[in-house]
């Protein structure tokens, strides 16, 4: 074989002298670039203490302002150093929070964020100048007035006689029956559509009856013009008495200052008819026994007759206006930077209300606080965190407002709610409004189920939940949004339910009961609340179905609502 010598091993000589010059060269201009960008990044970055430093921390500020202030829900305190608002959850407990920016005006002192009254945290340091100013508008929610008339009612009913006469009408001798019905508050007219009355022939049949509405005023008995009338013949009664019906086509109104009298009168013939009247019962007769006599009213005497007719009545017409707030301009300096003026949009338009109760059931409310006096809600009893679920509040207890307030001021109440299961139950809204005097009116909402599975609201201005001011249904599978528009000082309310006006009504106030200076939730069966929110504070015009109008409201210079507009908007 073979034999390989194995080759020594070569090693690579250290560097030349040339080569340790060429690199040394290259090293030389790498540090001198690398340098020369330190240097010009220190020229392209300001001084702190310098005017560009303050000028880019007032943009990073007032983007972050402006940032809150399009977020903003409520406004609960504002001046032109400070505002204080409402922005949807921001601390991740699923409540809303409350944001309170403040400089003091002194030059030099910082801006600070207050987050829920908690201790405030700088923003800015070296404030020269924080200015706010604010532009409004107005909102406007209304229900106009609405005339309807009535399913036909019984005006009056007297049908058998204790002691029964006969009054023979010839043209000198007359009969007649006072109407005065009791009609409701609202009512702009009433009329008598239809009367029956117990009528025979006198002996011929040559003779004419008409039979005549018309007004007449108690104080003077003094009869009006005919509003109606139906002639008879005198052939198409009886020999003997019995039942005859007259039906008034088209009949006009009565102002309900006047009652109706419905008057028997000959037309034609020696007698146009006989008609039955007891002597010793019923009530109002009317008799004339000679042309130039005037009527006589019998207070203990009637005519056995059935009258009925119709009311049309007004549900007044509601504006209620509210002050929103659109814009907020922010002047701001920051140490020796100049100052830097902007405008934020408010895209949720805030109003300015002087008292606020707000409650989205993302979760228990029992710990919110919009304005800082306190906890705005609490729970009589039960209120487990977990009925809080998919953004409402399966009712378990009693959830009312606090602290108590008088609720006198004209207010706007939303409500989102409903019931799982059929029955026109569901949940409770109630609220004492328009206190005073230890009397109020007990406004209650109550929203449920039909049995199609379509959602029900009815509204009640009473404690006792038998007879409701407006029941409204056919509404659909989702929970309805019902807004109420309350006029404290013209004792009106509007309802709009989906955003639609679906009525309206005046009220009397009663005994407080057991709401007193609070609003509260309840279910009557498988309720739940998705969204309520109780605005207090705006202006509103009440119109009456004659067109006049009141005008109500909190006045600029008064309270917190005057405070923010004096304020806020810098007058």
């Amino acid at each position: 074989m073979r034999q390989t010598t194995p080759q020594p091993t070569r090693r690579r000589s250290a560097f030349s002298l040339l080569e340790m010059v060429l690199s040394l060269t290259v090293l030389a201009v790498a540090f001198a670039a690398v340098g020369s960008v330190f240097v010009l990044a220190a020229k392209v970055m300001p001084d702190p203490d310098s005017a560009e430093a303050a000028e880019v921390d007032q943009s990073r500020v007032l983007t972050r302002i402006f940032e809150d202030l399009e977020a903003a829900r409520h406004i609960t305190a504002g001046s032109a150093k400070g505002v204080t608002f409402v922005v949807d959850d921001r601390t991740g407990d699923g409540l809303p929070d409350r944001l309170a920016y403040a400089w003091s005006g002194k030059a030099g002192d910082p801006l600070t964020l207050t987050i829920n009254g908690s201790d405030p945290v700088t923003v800015a340091e070296d404030v020269q100048q924080f200015m706010l100013s604010g532009t409004t508008d107005t909102r406007v929610d209304m229900v106009p007035v609405v005339n309807e008339v009535s399913d036909e009612q019984a005006w009056y009913s007297y049908t058998a006689a204790s002691i029964a006469q006969t009054a023979s009408i010839t043209e000198r001798i007359q009969v007649g029956q006072v109407i005065c019905p009791e009609l409701p508050n609202g009512t702009t007219e009433f009329t008598v559509s239809r009367v029956r009355f117990r009528a025979r022939r006198n002996g011929g049949s040559d003779g004419t009856v008409q039979v005549c509405v018309r007004p007449i005023d108690m104080e003077t008995s003094t009869l009006d013009t005919a509003v109606a009338h139906v002639s008879l013949d005198e052939s198409t009664f009886g020999a003997s008495y019995d039942w005859v019906e007259v039906v008034f086509d088209s009949p006009t109104g009565i102002s309900p200052a006047y009652c109706a009298a419905v008057t028997y009168d000959w037309s034609a013939g020696t007698a146009a008819a006989d008609i039955e009247y007891d002597q010793a019962g019923g009530a109002m007769l009317m008799q004339k026994n000679s042309t130039s006599t005037p009527w006589v009213i019998h207070p203990a005497q009637g005519m056995l007759t059935e009258v009925y007719g119709t009311y049309t009545f007004s549900m007044p017409g509601v504006e209620l206006r509210r002050t929103v707030v659109t814009h907020v301009g922010v002047a701001l300096q920051i140490g020796t930077g100049t100052a830097q003026t902007a405008t934020a949009r408010l895209y949720r338009e805030p109003g300015l209300h002087s008292a606020v109760w707000d409650a989205g059931f993302d979760a228990s409310p029992a710990t919110l606080d919009l304005d800082g006096n306190g906890a705005d809600w609490a729970f009589q009893s039960g209120g487990a965190a977990g009925a809080f679920s998919e953004g409402c509040w399966k009712v378990d207890g009693v959830l009312y407002t606090q602290p108590t307030h008088a609720f006198d001021e004209p207010l706007v109440v939303d409500l989102v709610m409903g019931a799982t299961a059929a029955g026109r139950s569901g949940a409770l809204f109630q609220i004492n409004a328009d206190q005073s005097g230890g009397e109020a009116v007990p406004l209650t909402v109550r929203a449920g189920l039909d049995g199609d599975g379509q959602f029900c609201v009815r509204v009640y201005d009473a404690e006792a939940l038998d007879r409701p001011r407006l029941d409204v249904a056919g509404l659909g599978a989702n929970p309805p949004r019902v807004r109420l528009l309350v006029v404290p000082s013209d004792n009106a309310v509007g309802v709009l339910i989906n955003g639609q006006p679906a009525g309206s009504f005046t009220y009397d106030t009663v005994s407080a009961g057991g709401l007193p200076g609070l609003a509260r939730m309840s279910e009557a069966t498988d309720g739940f609340f998705d969204e309520v929110t109780i605005r207090v504070g705006a202006s509103a015009v009440v119109t009456t179905p004659a067109g006049q109008e009141t005008d109500s409201g909190t006045a600029d210079g008064d309270g917190l609502v005057g405070g923010l507009i004096n304020g806020l908007l810098g007058r």
